[in-house]
């Protein structure tokens, strides 16, 4: 009878590996080409994955892709480093579409209510706003939708609270 050799990895360990190494291959593919460029990838390595992106049949594109993880599976400090650039990359996502999220919630808010209960509320969370502009925004806003003309001014408060005021 054979001992089992513990120290080496199983299969499906090394199939995990290379399914994570060709997923990091696939998230860096959807980045944009210019923003690929700029990460100092190894010659074959970007040669690999701007192959893949060429590729329009899906067979070709999935064994091109496999290569680029292949590829990166040489260089362990490189998958690491992108690991962790992609990671990054998620979270600086996730927290511009939180601002995305609050800046519309503002608005919105600003717009539908009636009142200085809103704007009190606003200005107590963002007290280096400017209060005349916003309320003149806000109240233009307003003007707009009891109207039923289209939203430009809405637009408008949008891109104010976005810019200016909430970071």
């Amino acid at each position: 009878m054979r001992e089992a050799d513990h120290s080496a990895p199983s299969k499906s360990q090394r199939k995990r590996e290379r399914r994570q190494l060709r997923d990091i291959s696939i998230r860096l593919l959807e980045l944009r080409p210019e923003k690929r460029a700029a990460l100092g990838l190894p010659p074959h390595y970007a040669e690999s994955l701007n192959a893949a992106a060429r590729l329009k049949a899906s067979g070709a594109r999935e064994r091109q892709l496999r290569h680029a993880a292949k590829c990166l599976a040489a260089d362990a400090a490189l998958s690491e480093r992108l690991q962790d650039l992609l990671a990054s990359e998620a979270l600086e996502a996730r927290r511009q579409r939180w601002r995305q999220h609050l800046v519309e919630q503002w608005r919105d808010r600003l717009v539908a209510e009636a009142g200085e209960d809103s704007l009190a509320a606003f200005f107590a969370d963002f007290p280096a706003a400017d209060r005349q502009h916003v309320r003149t925004l806000v109240r233009n806003a307003r003007r707009e939708r009891a109207a039923g003309r289209d939203s430009s001014q809405q637009r408008k408060l949008f891109r104010y609270l976005r810019d200016s005021v909430i970071l």
